[in-house]
């Protein structure tokens, strides 16, 4: 046995196998068993798509025959050699006949493979004909998918519907937003990806969905089998690979305790969220999409601290029409009624974009710092107006309140506010209603922001402090690079000085403020700052029950 670690998001535990899924050349590769009937049809595969390949080579060398690129030429040759090798190409299809698996991994494999045997010759030579093979490897994955695309779509996913008995843990290097719903509709209960940190927005995305996973994991490249049991303990973040009998009792011994505790926890369901000495706090929560605003409900909510409308087209990875977010908005926004509903506009950008937004916004080389939140809404005004105009038509069903993401400086609250009341104009006029203008408020995300926070009260009605990027912002930290993930910290003098002023500035000028970041369920952090008269906070829904139970441990 051997253990793999990681960031773990969640407390839950599952035993279950694992579902190897590769990204390679910025493709995902699903790994994809195939019976030993379609071995010669997917060996075909491979030569139709070294074939393809060969044939681009053989029309640019053709292309440049009469000119006077010789060393071009040399290069191109070279590169159809390794294309032909038998090393790559013969051994392959042993992999794919041998392991019945898809030309894609079978690829991969063997890319690794050569890799690892280049890796040991220290020649600059081989060295270089290692990022050679590479890219060959590449482009040959592509003309694979090119193939499917033309071809009888395949369907990946299909091994994994139907072998649902255990359910599955998905290993990966990386994963996407929509993928996550995808593999959670074929039965994935759980995740084990490389990439990614306790603060990213994929790491939200999990809590929201209750999903327990495992971020920042250990490279898994060859430790981890298709199909093998593993165990997902997510409250520690390890990935356990090749358990014995005692350790697998031990751990479903745990899964019973969890499930105890979780019972104990639904006696606050029904009780006000009060500290030890009666103090009423408003615990509210973070939610994603309509189906959490339920649960919401069910857990005994005071509100919607936060609307994470971006997850809606990240999910649909696809931009969505006014009726599409109005519908979106309204089932929230009644189920809540007369509860408040704080819904963010888009806070699309960084890591938060989907890839079919790449023809409708120029990517930034350094996406945190670029056009994102705010920034983005104000520079494509008709785009913004549509979030705005589906909003205010779902806001006659019940209390809703707009927050705007990444705020620096008052003046992009002066512009979105006119964009508001234009859009109020408008949409009352087309649907016949009188509208009542929605409290407008900030994400105070940014140092400066935080520090400059008097100069932006008098423009809004109120605030909320998204923790996890103004954490990121103020101690310069990449919060999806795992690998400086340990300078990220809450209680660095720096921050904790930023949140304080903020909170001390918004309760002497009588303006509503909130967390709603992670930091707003660390009761050691949140402690102080109810102290100092704070006292709404916005949390995830797995979280809730867990919040409740530790204010009413505390007394301010």
């Amino acid at each position: 046995m051997f253990t793999l670690m990681g960031h773990g998001i969640g407390t839950d535990i599952i035993i279950a196998k694992a579902w190897i899924n590769i990204y390679f050349s910025g493709l995902e590769i699903r790994y994809s068993e195939i019976l030993e009937s379609e071995i010669t049809s997917e060996i075909d595969r491979l030569r139709r798509a070294i074939k393809m390949l060969d044939k681009d080579f053989e029309d640019i060398s053709a292309s440049f025959k009469n000119s006077k690129t010789g060393d071009f030429n040399n290069l191109i040759d070279s590169q159809r050699l390794i294309l032909n090798d038998p090393l790559l190409v013969v051994e392959t299809e042993k992999r794919i006949a041998e392991s019945l698996i898809n030309a894609e991994c079978a690829l991969v494999r063997q890319l690794d493979f050569i890799v690892e045997q280049f890796s040991k010759i220290s020649n600059l030579y081989f060295q270089e004909r290692k990022v050679d093979v590479e890219q060959i490897v590449g482009q040959l994955v592509k003309k694979l998918s090119l193939l499917d695309q033309i071809e009888k779509p395949r369907k990946l996913g299909s091994e994994l519907a139907g072998k649902n008995e255990t359910g599955w843990i998905c290993v990966s290097d990386e994963i996407s937003i929509n993928e996550v719903s995808k593999f959670i509709q074929e039965g994935v209960r759980g995740f084990a990806i490389e990439s990614g940190s306790p603060t990213s927005h994929l790491a939200t995305l999990f809590k929201s969905l209750e999903i327990p996973a495992i971020l920042g994991l250990q490279e898994h490249n060859k430790l981890v089998e298709h199909g093998e049991r593993v165990i997902l303990d997510s409250e520690s973040g390890v990935l356990l690979v090749g358990v014995d009998s005692y350790i697998l009792t031990e751990y479903e011994e745990r899964i019973k305790k969890g499930v105890q505790k979780k019972q104990k926890l639904k006696v606050f369901v029904g009780l006000p969220c009060q500290t030890k000495n009666k103090v009423d706090m408003s615990l509210m929560a973070n939610i994603e999409n309509p189906a959490e605003a339920i649960k919401a409900i069910e857990l005994g909510v005071s509100g919607i601290g936060l609307f994470r409308t971006e997850f809606l087209f990240l999910e649909k990875n696809k931009m969505l029409s006014e009726d599409e977010q109005f519908e979106a908005y309204k089932r929230v926004i009644e189920a809540l009624n007369p509860l408040p509903v704080v819904i963010r506009t888009l806070d699309l950008g960084a890591d938060k974009l989907p890839a079919s937004f790449s023809s409708k916004f120029t990517k930034d080389s350094n996406p945190a710092l670029g056009q994102r939140g705010i920034r983005l809404s104000l520079e494509n005004p008709d785009f913004f107006k549509i979030q705005i105009n589906a909003i205010l038509r779902a806001s006659k069903f019940g209390n809703v309140k707009i927050m705007l993401p990444l705020i620096t400086e008052k003046e992009e609250i002066i512009k979105a506010k006119q964009l508001i009341y234009q859009s109020l104009g408008n949409v009352s006029d087309k649907f016949c209603c009188d509208l009542n203008t929605p409290s407008i408020g900030a994400m105070i995300e940014v140092p400066s922001a935080a520090i400059a926070i008097e100069s932006l009260i008098p423009h809004i009605d109120f605030a909320s402090l998204g923790t996890n990027d103004l954490i990121q912002y103020t101690l310069a930290i990449d919060r999806t690079n795992n690998k400086v993930s340990h300078l990220y910290n809450p209680g660095h003098p720096a921050v904790q000085f930023l949140i304080e002023n903020v909170i001390k500035s918004c309760i002497r000028e009588e303006c509503p403020v909130s967390i709603c970041g992670e930091l707003a369920n660390d009761i050691r952090q949140t402690r102080k700052f109810f102290m100092m008269g704070l006292r709404e906070v916005s949390v995830n829904i797995s979280d809730i029950l867990n919040m409740k139970e530790a204010i009413s441990k505390i007394e301010v």
